[in-house]
């Protein structure tokens, strides 16, 4: 991929000689991050994390009533809910879970798989089973060094759990 960079802005990515404007950032990402970090500073401003959320969620829903953002710990949840909605597919979630750390909750589930079976009229029946329970582990939020790196120099320590 390649794209054309004039007047220090990406005019396009051409792909098959097609070219197309790919967002790298968008705004509603922009306010989310706001809003969370005026939630979680050591003195938070529930106030301005509350003005970044309604104008992210406003533009869904023009109607919307601000009384379900509370100024406590809730404030929290409703930014968890609003970057779910609003950057679902782009793949913000996986590290939104490790920089929360709530992975234990979202991320040990049971897997599901489903046994179709058709009958000799045609007709289908399905039953679920449970396939494998995935279980997280405390170092499953840091990548291991590699050991060639950490004999580089005593001061470079492997990370946690994985000595």
């Amino acid at each position: 991929l390649g794209g054309t960079w004039t007047g220090g802005k990406m005019r396009g990515i051409s792909t098959n000689n097609q070219i197309s404007n790919l967002p790298v950032f968008r705004l509603p990402e922009m306010y989310l991050i706001q809003a969370e970090a005026y939630a979680k500073q050591s003195t938070p401003d529930y106030g301005k994390a509350k003005e970044k959320l309604l104008e992210v969620a406003a533009k869904r829903n023009p109607d919307l009533d601000d009384s379900e953002i509370a100024e406590d710990q809730t404030i929290i949840d409703v930014i968890d809910k609003e970057r779910k909605l609003e950057l679902v597919q782009e793949g913000h979630r996986f590290f939104d879970v490790r920089r929360w750390m709530i992975a234990p909750q979202t991320e040990s589930k049971t897997m599901h798989g489903i046994e179709i079976t058709r009958a000799t009229d045609g007709t289908k029946t399905w039953k679920e089973f449970d396939v494998r329970t995935h279980v997280w582990r405390p170092a499953m939020y840091f990548f291991p060094i590699p050991y060639n790196e950490t004999v580089k120099s005593k001061d470079l320590l492997q990370n946690p759990y994985y000595n």
